[in-house]
């Protein structure tokens, strides 16, 4: 199974853009890993082992717009030194929990960062999360490389994959649903 040290960023093709797509999993010691059943096609996320390296990489570009996936236990960088206000580059902040408590928290300490944060999700939907917002990004990336040919045709590409991955999530969500409401069905008879 892929997890996050399977994402490949592809510098080549998202480097260059405005926006920027950046995740935060610093995790030392012993953790149970987040599957990422699609990592191979989240070429579109940098993703970081090391709060100072993220941190930095954020840091230097102001002139991008950055947003950025980190795990609940890596973000004391952005309130230790406010830079949850302070990076206007920053664009938005999503926060992937370990448990739903932890989420409870989360989603309780950013009401005064409403237009920062955005509500906070179990790590297990972190893929789904990441291909949601892939899929945007790419839409976006598009209209900056209007007239790049090949990488026009690269983020089809990408997004059409990202799009199919999509559909297999939703499907599997709706059979999953029927199969519920089959079983439930069946116990009332």
């Amino acid at each position: 199974m892929q997890t996050i040290d399977n994402i490949r960023f592809n510098h080549s093709i998202y480097l260059p853009g405005d926006n920027w797509i950046t995740l935060l999993h610093d995790i030392s010691g012993v953790h149970i890993p987040i599957m990422l059943p699609n990592a191979h096609l989240i070429t579109f996320v940098e993703a970081f082992r090391s709060t100072a390296t993220c941190s930095q990489r954020i840091q230097n570009n102001t002139n991008k717009n950055v947003t950025l996936f980190a795990y609940e236990d890596n973000l004391n960088w952005l309130i230790a030194n406010d830079y949850a206000n302070g990076l206007p580059h920053l664009h938005k902040v999503h926060i992937f929990c370990s448990s739903t408590d932890k989420q409870q928290f989360w989603k309780s300490w950013i009401q005064r960062y409403r237009d920062r944060f955005e509500e906070p999700f179990l790590a297990n939907d972190l893929d789904y999360q990441l291909l949601l917002i892939g899929d945007r990004h790419i839409d976006i990336l598009k209209q900056q490389f209007i007239d790049v040919e090949s990488v026009q045709n690269h983020l089809i590409q990408d997004q059409r994959a990202i799009c199919q991955a999509l559909a297999t999530h939703f499907l599997n969500k709706a059979n999953a649903e029927d199969e519920r409401i089959r079983f439930s069905e069946e116990a009332r008879e």
